[in-house]
């Protein structure tokens, strides 16, 4: 950890964040990112530096919950955030908008280029569970069929030059390659 870090600074730290190691953090004046509400009195020179930025009222403030979170500087008035002005508060009475504490919600733009499967020519589609006998299926007194077969080959008909629509997969959440590190404060 730098030496004189002044007070405010936020680190990442690779080491050990409980039960004795969390006590020598203390010590040496830094508490963890976790959210949590500290008295004014309790820590004078930190809650100077960043008053209610993350939360708080007129005696208490948060420490910024950076648990699980990436850090982003904040837009400053660069134009590079387009939803600057929606960020909202981390916890009640922090602050919103582009400012330091401010939060943004997970959010996955549209692509730039229209995400399509490649365009094939005249082909099939396997059909392994369908049955293997004649079956002719209309889709309505008109006579339009739904559904037909009349061999064993289990296929759909040929459908032409045409593309498909992807409608599934994905993951749980949009993010670049990531480490685990706790977030510390320097508090004193």
């Amino acid at each position: 950890m730098a030496k004189n870090p002044p007070i405010g600074t936020i680190m990442m730290y690779g080491g050990m964040a409980k039960g004795l190691r969390l006590s020598e953090l203390l010590q040496l004046g830094w508490l963890l990112c976790d959210g949590q509400s500290y008295a004014a009195k309790e820590y004078p020179d930190l809650y100077q530096r960043i008053k209610n930025n993350f939360g708080g009222d007129a005696t208490t403030f948060q420490v910024p919950d950076l648990r699980g979170r990436f850090a982003r500087g904040t837009d400053h008035g660069r134009g590079k955030d387009p939803d600057a002005e929606k960020r909202t508060a981390l916890f009640p009475g922090g602050k919103t908008g582009d400012a330091v504490g401010s939060v943004q919600a997970y959010a996955t733009r549209l692509p730039t280029i229209n995400m399509q499967t490649e365009a094939v020519p005249d082909h099939t589609h396997g059909a392994p569970h369908l049955p293997t006998d004649y079956h002719n299926t209309p889709l309505s007194a008109w006579g339009d069929t739904v559904m037909s077969w009349t061999d064993t080959a289990q296929t759909t008909s040929s459908a032409g030059d045409h593309s498909h629509t992807v409608s599934s997969g994905g993951d749980a959440e949009s993010r670049p390659v990531n480490l685990y590190l706790y977030w510390l404060i320097k508090a004193k």
